[in-house]
C-alpha cells in the first residue's frame, strides 16, 4: 500500500511545508522502487475509484486496458483524446495562492525541538502503560551488547521524562544523566488506550476443545461468538472434524501445535485435552495470561486447566457452566482491550 503525498485530488493542493516539500519527492522515489515500478498506482489498493485515462504505457507490470492507440498528445489518431476535463464539466482546478517571507535552506526553530511530543506522549500514559513502556525499553536495549549505546540511549530519555530515564536505567544497571528541566505537564487523554472502550468488531476468540467437548456446545459458542461480531476460531488437537452428534460438526480453524497467544484476543476454554500438546497448551495458557487477555473457563475444563498451570484468581479469568455462556463477558472485557489490572 502506497501512500504518496503528491497523489491528490485536483483541487487541493500542498503547502509550503518543508518537510512536505521533501516528502513529495522522497515518497514517490521510494515507491517506484519498494513496489516493482511505475506503475504501484494501479495496484488495486492505490488504485482510485474513478477510472484513469493517462498516457502511461509503458514500465513494469502494466496492467491497464488503455483507450486509444496514442500514447501521446496532442494527437490526430485518437481525435486528441484524452483531453482535460474543464470547470464546466464539474473538474476542479488548481487556485492559485500567494506567500510571504523568504525561503532560506535552514531549519525553523521548532526542529531544535526533540522531547515535548515524546515527554507529552508519556506523561499521558496510565501507569501500567508506563510500566510496559519501560519493561520494553529495558527488553529490547538488553539486547545490544555495547553499554556506551544503552547509556546514550538512557540519556536521551533523561530529556524526555527523569523517571522514566532512571527507570530504565535501574533495569540496565546503568546511571542516567541529570534529566532536564521542564514545566511542561502536556498531557492528553486520546493517547492512552487503557482510559478508552474500543469496538469488538473482529476480534479474534480462540475456542480451546477436545474429544470431550459436546458438539452442539460448541456450535453454540461459535454461534454466540459471531453474533456479537467476533470471529471464533476453534482450536483443537487435530484438524479432524470435531465429535458429531448427528446435527454439529466443525472443522477446527487452529491447532494445538502451533497455536500462540499472539493469534487470539481472548481464549475461552470449553474442555482440554490431558495427554496430547500438554506442553504447548502450557505455553499457550501462560502467554494467554502473560500478554492480560481474558479468559473464560468451563466447569468441565477448570480441573485440567489448574493442572496445565492456569490460576482462575487472577483478574480476567471467568468461569462459567457453558463455554457458550461466557460470550457477553469476554466481549465486554474485550472493550478495554486488555485485562489491564491483572498487571
Amino acid at each position: 500500500m502506497a501512500f504518496p503525498p503528491g497523489h491528490l485530488p485536483p483541487g487541493i493542493d500542498v503547502t509550503a511545508d518543508p518537510l512536505l516539500q521533501g516528502r513529495l519527492f522522497s515518497y514517490l522515489d521510494t515507491q517506484i522502487s519498494r513496489l516493482g515500478g511505475p506503475n504501484f498506482s494501479q495496484i488495486p489498493v492505490n488504485r482510485p475509484h474513478a477510472d484513469v485515462n493517462d498516457m502511461y504505457r509503458d514500465g513494469m507490470h502494466q496492467s491497464a486496458v488503455h483507450q486509444g492507440v496514442a500514447p501521446y498528445r496532442p494527437n490526430s489518431l485518437d481525435g486528441g483524446m484524452p483531453e482535460d476535463a474543464t470547470v464546466a464539466e464539474g473538474a476542479l482546478v488548481d487556485c492559485p495562492v500567494s506567500t510571504d517571507g523568504r525561503a532560506v535552506r535552514a531549519a525553523p526553530q521548532s526542529f531544535s525541538d526533540h522531547f515535548s511530543q515524546p515527554r507529552m506522549f508519556y506523561r499521558s500514559l496510565s501507569s501500567v502503560e508506563q510500566d510496559h513502556t519501560v519493561d520494553a525499553y529495558i527488553f529490547e536495549l538488553s539486547k545490544c551488547e555495547r553499554t556506551e549505546i544503552r547509556q546514550r540511549v538512557v540519556d536521551v530519555l533523561a530529556g524526555v521524562d527523569g523517571a522514566l530515564a532512571r527507570r530504565v536505567a535501574d533495569g540496565l544497571g546503568l546511571v542516567p544523566r541529570s534529566p532536564e528541566t521542564t514545566e511542561s505537564n502536556l498531557v492528553s487523554p486520546a493517547l492512552s488506550q487503557v482510559l478508552g472502550s474500543w469496538p469488538v468488531d473482529g476480534r479474534k476468540v480462540g475456542i480451546l476443545v477436545s474429544d470431550n467437548s459436546d458438539p452442539a456446545e460448541i456450535a453454540g459458542t461459535v454461534e454466540a461468538v459471531k453474533g456479537v461480531g467476533m470471529v471464533p476460531l476453534v482450536t483443537a488437537v487435530t484438524g479432524a472434524p470435531t465429535a458429531d452428534d448427528g446435527e454439529h460438526s466443525l472443522i477446527p480453524d487452529k491447532l494445538y501445535r502451533s497455536a500462540r497467544s499472539v493469534e487470539y484476543d481472548a481464549i475461552i476454554i470449553d474442555s482440554l485435552p490431558t495427554e496430547n500438546n500438554v506442553a504447548e497448551i502450557r505455553v499457550l495458557l501462560a502467554e494467554v495470561v502473560r500478554h492480560l487477555k481474558p479468559v473464560a473457563v468451563s466447569d468441565r475444563a477448570l480441573g485440567a486447566a489448574h493442572q496445565l498451570g492456569l490460576d482462575t484468581d487472577i483478574a480476567g479469568v471467568l468461569t462459567v457452566e457453558e463455554s457458550s455462556r461466557a460470550v457477553t463477558d469476554i466481549s465486554e472485557a474485550l472493550t478495554g482491550h486488555r485485562v489491564w489490572h491483572r498487571s
